[in-house]
C-alpha cells in the first residue's frame, strides 16, 4: 500500500503539533493519512527518493527562510509524483467536483504527461508544471473575511484536492505549511515566483503573485475544517486541551505549532484560539 500524502508530512504533524485528527470527524484521531495498492516496488522505491530528499531538506527545515533550498531535479520529480497521486485519489474517490469535457480532456494529458516524466519516458511534463507555495505567518495585511483558524490551517493542515474553475485546473496538495499545485490549466500572467523549475533553482521565492480567485478558495478549506473542529464532543475537547497543556509544560509545544496558535491569536483576537 502506498501512501498519498508521504509518511514524512503526518510524522511531522504529530512529533510538531501531538496527535492528528481526521478532518472528517475531529472526534477521531487518526496515525497516518490514505493509501492506494497502486505502485509496484519499483516505483515506490523511486517516489521515496524524492520524499527523502524533500523531507530532509525542506519539511525538516521548517520554517524556513527566504531563498534558503538549492533544489535539484528531485523536487520537480517529487511535486510530479504527488500530483499524480492526488489527481487519481481525487477522480477515484468522486472528489473535485465536475468540469467540462476539454477540462476533462485536458486533466487525462496531464494524467499521462505526469506518468511518462515519473518513469522516465519523457524528459519533463513542462506543458503541466509544478508549482509551490510556503506559507508563513501574515504579519501585516488587509484581508477580509479570513476564517479565524487562518494561520492554523497554512501552516500546519493536510488535504487534497482537485480545484477549478473556467479558467483554471489544478491539483491541490497540502501538507504542514507546503501547498503543491499541478497546474492542468492556468494563465501564466496570473502567477509569478512559484513555478518549480525542471532542473535546479532556490525556493522559496522573494516576490510571489498569485490569482485573486486563489483566496477565497484557501479560506473555503479552513472554514471546513474550522467547521469541523466546532463538531469536536466537549470530551475530545478537554483531551486536546490536556494534551496540548502537557507538552506545552513537557517543552514539545513550542515552535511552529504554537507560532501558528499566536498568529491567529494575535489576528482574530484570544477567542479564536480558546476551546470552547
Amino acid at each position: 500500500m502506498s501512501h498519498i500524502i508521504p509518511a514524512f508530512a503526518f510524522r511531522w504533524q504529530k512529533r510538531t503539533g501531538g496527535p492528528i485528527r481526521c478532518t472528517d470527524n475531529f472526534n477521531q484521531r487518526v496515525q497516518d493519512g490514505p493509501k492506494e495498492p497502486w505502485l509496484c516496488h519499483e516505483c515506490e522505491q523511486i517516489f521515496s527518493r524524492h520524499e527523502q530528499k524533500f523531507s530532509s531538506l525542506m519539511m525538516e527545515k521548517i520554517p524556513l527562510p527566504v531563498s534558503s533550498v538549492q533544489y535539484g531535479p528531485w523536487l520537480n520529480a517529487f511535486l510530479t509524483s504527488l500530483a499524480w497521486r492526488t489527481y487519481h485519489f481525487c477522480r477515484d474517490h468522486g472528489r473535485g467536483g465536475e468540469y467540462s469535457g476539454v477540462q476533462a480532456e485536458k486533466m487525462d494529458q496531464a494524467e499521462k504527461a505526469w506518468r511518462s516524466y515519473l518513469l522516465g519516458s519523457s524528459s519533463s511534463a513542462s506543458a503541466f508544471p509544478m508549482f509551490l507555495i510556503y506559507f508563513d505567518k501574515i504579519e501585516d495585511h488587509n484581508l477580509v473575511d479570513l476564517p479565524t483558524n487562518w494561520h492554523r490551517f497554512q501552516m500546519r493542515q493536510i488535504t487534497l484536492d482537485i480545484a477549478g474553475s473556467k479558467s483554471t485546473l489544478m491539483t491541490y496538495t497540502k501538507f504542514g505549511p507546503f501547498t503543491a499545485l499541478g497546474m492542468i490549466q492556468y494563465r501564466k500572467r496570473d502567477w509569478m515566483g512559484v513555478r518549480v523549475n525542471n532542473e535546479s533553482g532556490r525556493f522559496p521565492q522573494k516576490k510571489l503573485v498569485l490569482p485573486k480567485a486563489l483566496l477565497p478558495f484557501f479560506a473555503e478549506k479552513a472554514a471546513l475544517t474550522a467547521t469541523a473542529a466546532a463538531r469536536m464532543s466537549e470530551t475530545q475537547r478537554m483531551k486536546v486541551s490536556k494534551e496540548f497543556e502537557r507538552r506545552l509544560l513537557a517543552g514539545e509545544a513550542g515552535g511552529h505549532h504554537l507560532d501558528a496558535i499566536l498568529a491567529d491569536a494575535r489576528t482574530f483576537g484570544i477567542d479564536a484560539v480558546t476551546l470552547r
